[in-house]
């Protein structure tokens, strides 16, 4: 009965957050099939499986499933395209009624492993081997572990970066900072770029209640303080003295000017507008969206780096897997799809339709889109050198992040300090977590 109330309670925050959504919408390609409400019959030799894909996805996609059906003529795998924000609530309400699809992208593992939506995928990858496994970079697994199993894979990664405009960097007279520049460095790259009678500020700030970045911006500057989202006990890990200086120091933003006005409304679209218009100097999300951002402002003048270190060098990583649904009828057929889309020659078309960086070490290593590109490289770089915490690692991670970033928006708008945020967050975060403390989850967070 708590899972069950859980997940109404879960599903209500993510609708409530979509209906104030600033986010636009984004039609699915012409040519596609609509959304599947009810896959037609199966014959007797050929298996129909549905996958649940974003809607801000790319046609390669739809390109790389055809060709699986063509090549494997007795599974037919159907596409279902649904916004990405409203995925989640979708494999909740049809897991519940029995309709789920049998794979689906995820960004929200934890969530939907901790609520008996996805499959543990164990038995299938102990079946493909150790060096299978290892072909994928450990960054990419983690974000898609539920005390201690797997329950999707790793199909592309996003590291927290910072997002530089190199117009107004060469303004200021700078280069492109060090994979290993500091807090310090940061700061005076900001004040660099500030301007404000050229409406020209050096930090775009997220601070919108209902926006994921405002959290997730948060999380950069926790690690590098030293401090991390969940104790050793599975429990709200933010309120500490690193987790206070990390607020105190995003807030001193504010009081400094560096930030253009309005931050307790901005959005990651305000933010990336303002970057790609040579308002903003920087901006702190994950590196995916660099293809994002050029995909949508061609001319833009940007690039990438690692996030700032602090008193340690630490970021979070984040990404796209490939889930198996709790009620699939043909997991093994999913399983089969889902090794065709991570393949290396399928995982080189999609990565390179839209600029994202790819989890197969190989590709990062020897092939020439990956391996002689320098923002792919820093990517690869963070992977490698810096203390990697998983996006969204944890259950219920959409109540409790929702929770969060209404604390980070009140400190933002100074109506209380930062030791009351996070001191007011810890209290409504275990109130969930501790329902959660038998099952011994919170390995990836333990140093």
């Amino acid at each position: 009965m708590q899972k069950k109330v859980l997940i109404l309670s879960s599903l209500l925050i993510i609708l409530s957050m979509l209906m104030v959504s600033c986010q636009p919408a984004v039609e699915a390609p012409a040519d596609e099939k609509p959304a599947v409400e009810e896959p037609a019959a199966e014959s007797d030799d050929v298996v129909e499986i549905v996958i649940m894909r974003m809607a801000e996805g790319h046609d390669v996609e739809l390109e790389l499933i055809e060709e699986f059906n063509a090549s494997h003529p007795n599974i037919r795998v159907i596409p279902d395209t649904v916004p990405a924000n409203d995925m989640y609530p979708k494999l909740v309400l049809t897991s519940e009624a029995q309709q789920a699809p049998d794979i689906f992208m995820t960004f929200w593992t934890l969530g939907a492993a901790s609520n008996g939506l996805a499959l543990n995928l164990d038995p299938y990858i102990e079946k493909e081997g150790e060096d299978w496994y290892n072909l994928y970079h450990e960054g990419g697994w983690i974000f898609h572990k539920w005390a201690g199993s797997h329950y999707a894979v790793p199909w592309r990664v996003a590291l927290a970066s910072v997002f530089l405009n190199t117009n107004l960097l060469e303004e200021a007279g700078l280069d492109t900072p060090p994979n290993d520049w500091t807090w310090e460095d940061y700061i005076d790259y900001a004040n660099a770029m500030t301007d404000p009678d050229k409406n020209q500020w050096g930090i775009c700030q997220m601070g919108s209640a209902e926006d994921p970045g405002t959290d997730y911006q948060f999380y950069s500057f926790l690690f590098q303080a030293g401090g991390k989202m969940i104790n050793d006990e599975g429990l709200a890990g933010f309120n500490t003295p690193e987790g206070i200086e990390a607020l105190q120091f995003m807030v001193d933003f504010i009081a400094s000017y560096m930030v253009p006005p309005g931050t307790t409304a901005a959005t990651a679209n305000v933010c990336h507008d303002l970057l790609a218009a040579d308002k903003a100097g920087s901006w702190i999300d994950a590196s995916l969206w660099s293809g994002i951002i050029r995909n949508i402002h061609p001319d833009a003048e940007i690039t990438t780096v690692p996030v700032p270190s602090h008193k340690r060098s630490a970021a979070l990583i984040g990404g796209t897997g490939l889930g198996i649904s709790a009620t699939s009828k043909h997991p093994d057929e999913a399983w089969e799809f889902i090794k065709f889309m991570i393949s290396d020659e399928s995982m080189i078309r999609w990565a390179e339709a839209l600029g994202f960086t790819p989890p197969n070490i190989k590709l990062l290593t020897e092939h020439p889109t990956y391996a002689e590109d320098e923002e792919q490289q820093r990517v690869f770089w963070g992977m490698d050198n810096q203390k990697l915490y998983p996006l969204s690692g944890y259950p219920s991670n959409a109540e409790l992040e929702s929770i969060l970033r209404s604390y980070l928006q009140a400190a933002y708008l100074g109506e209380i300090p930062p030791e009351e945020a996070l001191a007011g967050a810890e209290v409504e975060w275990n109130e969930i977590l501790q329902q959660y403390q038998d099952l011994d989850w919170w390995q990836a967070w333990q140093d």
